[in-house]
């Protein structure tokens, strides 16, 4: 297959990763009835960001220990968290090589983007800001990264 052909499908690929990424940090919790409580600037709403990093991790880690969680909670946060933004790190590279083509670049693109995402969840009530988002996200673009260099070194080594 040309490579023109495969950045085109992969193009389309993150495109519609994108929609489905802006689906979930923002729409989801609406269409479940999962909404936040809408009182602009109550002092709950301010209450809710985690600024401590590993605090959210560790709790739920402790709580899935000592079975005061539902195990599709933890599942479901910390996993997902991390497996959201591995298509972002293995896109990245692939589409825009030029500036994306060092792992440094995908870690500080990805914590500006969390960064952001984090804020408009708070604002929006669409989500709680939580330092954890950030460090687990970024650590699945790094994931995505390095598994699109694994790959890119193998079929180098067949050509």
């Amino acid at each position: 297959m040309k490579k023109e052909s495969i950045l085109k499908i992969v193009k389309y690929l993150f495109i519609i990763y994108c929609i489905a990424l802006i689906y979930v940090l923002f729409l989801y919790g609406y269409r479940t009835g999962n909404q936040f409580n809408l009182k602009v600037f109550s002092k709950e709403h301010f209450e809710m960001p985690n600024f401590i990093p590993f605090r959210t991790i560790f709790s739920y880690l402790e709580r899935l220990y000592n079975s005061t969680i539902n195990t599709n909670i933890v599942v479901t946060n910390l996993l997902g968290n991390l497996v959201m933004f591995v298509p972002m790190g293995m896109a990245l590279p692939v589409l825009f090589s030029e500036k994306f083509n060092k792992l440094w670049k995908i870690i500080v693109f990805t914590i500006f983007l969390v960064i952001i995402i984090e804020i408009t969840q708070f604002i929006t009530f669409t989500g709680s800001a939580d330092i954890d988002d950030i460090i687990l996200n970024t650590i699945g673009a790094m994931i995505g990264y390095g598994i699109i260099k694994i790959i890119i070194k193998i079929k180098a080594s067949f050509e």
